[in-house]
């Protein structure tokens, strides 16, 4: 029903949109003077998945000036917590660990390598001046969050001029550059657009909140249902009767809603054929029970057998029906429920089928209870107080003249 196909389509969509939702990231590794052997790649490892991103110092972008010992690569993650790692060569170090914030922002990446200590700074792509957002780490001596260690110059321990100025040529250094970053170092990497516009965490949420709005409103307009088609379309002053039960004013009527008849288990074969033959005559009937138990064959309705006996399948397949099916449906449910599996039948099942619950063993009920016994040839059926005696006929159930408030006579079961 739609409900369900709502809701797997919902959640198709709400995987497929948060799983573009990474993040650009630029990688540097400075070295100063120091030779370094190639080739250069970063591993940024979460969980089972490592990333390796390949450096190079050739000024190609993401990579500025070529051969100044500042080797540069990007990539898209999708994670927050990496731990990294640094191949040169032969030679695997590790770094440290570092946590992004989950807002899709591009971010850079400086490793610096000095002295055999290495620390790592992250920030937002286009700050140079420290951290923003993100938790730096390092390894070696290196103290966290980034920094150099002890006596190292501001520029990572190599003596580089500190990224918020410039070295003049008298050896004094100027103000900083526009949006303080070294000159010749601006960021030019373009990452895909599908990074920077994935929803936010808002978004989704508003968004998760409509679909579960919209939802319930399918659900509540479901399960209150509305009156059957034919009686919208009838003419002012013209009403359509009711339709007694089965077996007449004994049994609880169709239009009634879902009623429960209970019959011992090990009688419930012997009186289901006489049953179903006595539904198939005048409804189409639409039996619910599992595939291990056997359905007797009878004559008309048609009769169909549905092997799911979930509630949702059952109103899926009764809708179907309804949808090509002349006359009226009588779902027989064939398997023991609770008054609450039995609720939800009744609540996802179309307004117009009628429901009969065969059971075993019930002794009471929220719905309209028939008690059903085997007496001698005869069946004996008990309803709202009333006790009629049932016999078969042309393999059919068909109700004696008598109706009693006691036990039967001789004379009634003899008759």
């Amino acid at each position: 029903m739609l409900p369900r196909k709502f809701w797997v389509l919902a959640a198709a969509w709400l995987w497929s949109t948060t799983a573009v939702a990474k993040t650009g990231v630029v990688v540097r590794l400075v070295v100063g003077e120091e030779k370094v052997a190639e080739p250069v790649v970063v591993h940024l490892t979460a969980g089972d998945e490592v990333i390796d991103v390949s450096l190079l110092d050739d000024g190609e972008t993401p990579d500025v000036i070529a051969d100044d010992n500042q080797f540069s690569g990007s990539t898209m993650i999708d994670g927050d917590d990496f731990d990294i790692s640094l191949t040169m060569g032969d030679e695997k170090l590790d770094v440290g660990t570092i946590s992004l914030p989950d807002d899709g922002t591009p971010r850079d990446l400086v490793i610096t390598k000095g002295d055999g200590v290495l620390t790592v700074d992250t920030s937002a792509a286009g700050n140079a001046n420290g951290p923003a957002g993100g938790e730096a780490a390092s390894a070696g001596s290196a103290p966290a969050g980034g920094s150099p260690a002890s006596g190292a110059s501001p520029g990572g321990g190599l003596g580089l001029p500190d990224a918020s100025s410039e070295t003049l040529p008298g050896g004094g250094l100027s103000s900083p550059p526009s949006g303080g970053r070294l000159a010749g170092r601006s960021p030019n990497v373009t990452f895909p657009e599908a990074a920077s516009s994935s929803l936010t965490n808002n978004q989704l949420i508003l968004i998760g909140l409509g679909i579960v709005l919209i939802a319930a409103l399918v659900f509540l307009w479901r399960r209150t249902g509305s009156a059957p088609a034919a009686s919208q379309t009838l003419p002012s002053g013209v009403r359509m009767l009711p339709q007694p039960g089965p077996l007449g004013d004994i049994t609880p009527a169709l239009c009634d809603g879902l009623s429960v008849w209970s019959v011992p288990e090990t009688e419930r074969g012997a009186f289901l054929e006489p049953l179903l033959a006595t539904l198939a005559r005048h409804y189409r009937v639409l039996v619910v029970a599992p595939q291990r138990l056997d359905i007797p064959l009878v004559r008309g309705g048609p009769v169909y057998h549905s092997t799911s006996t979930r509630p949702i399948h059952v109103g899926d397949t009764a809708e179907a029906l309804l949808g090509h099916l002349n006359g009226h449906l009588v779902v027989l449910i064939l398997t023991d429920c609770t008054d609450d599996l039995l609720k939800d039948h009744a609540d996802l099942l179309p307004p117009e089928a009628s429901v009969i619950a065969l059971q075993s063993g019930v002794s009471e009920s929220n719905f309209p209870l028939v008690q059903i016994g085997q007496q001698g040839s005869h069946w004996r059926l008990t309803h709202a107080g009333n006790q009629t005696l049932i016999s078969v006929k042309g393999g059919a159930l068909s109700p004696l003249s008598a109706s009693y408030t006691e036990a039967p006579t001789q004379e009634h079961a003899a008759s």
